[in-house]
């Protein structure tokens, strides 16, 4: 779409955004749910559990939580941000919120899990 610039005569384009900068919220969406994933995971090895527990105490924990559902969140905002963008950003925008979900799903089975197994010790 152009549009013209009646003070000069000049036929000027919109400005587009720049396709990196859909990239990095793209790739931070990514790279959050693999880090938190791959961190749940390791914390049923005891002595990296022991490890984290004992450098960051509740605060992991409270992080992954938080980032459950503050990611499906960021989804939502990125998805309206995004809406008109040109390229189209369709493909990265299911996929973002294929790993939000995903990520949601994870921590409320291990959170279901752990209170199943765990509730006659609280």
């Amino acid at each position: 779409m152009k549009m013209l610039d009646t003070t000069q005569g000049v036929i000027v384009k919109p400005a587009k955004a720049s396709p990196s900068k859909y990239l990095l919220s793209h790739l931070a969406v990514r790279l959050i749910v693999i880090i938190n994933a791959v961190h749940l995971s390791l914390t049923f090895y005891q002595p990296y559990f022991r490890a984290t527990n004992r450098l960051l105490g509740r605060a992991d924990g409270d992080w992954l939580m938080v980032s459950s559902l503050l990611l499906p969140l960021y989804c939502a905002i990125e998805t309206i941000w995004m809406r008109r963008a040109e390229p189209s950003q369709r493909k990265a925008l299911l996929i973002d919120w294929a790993f939000a979900i995903t990520w949601l799903l994870v921590w409320l089975a291990f959170l279901f899990y752990s209170f199943w197994k765990y509730a006659g010790s609280f």
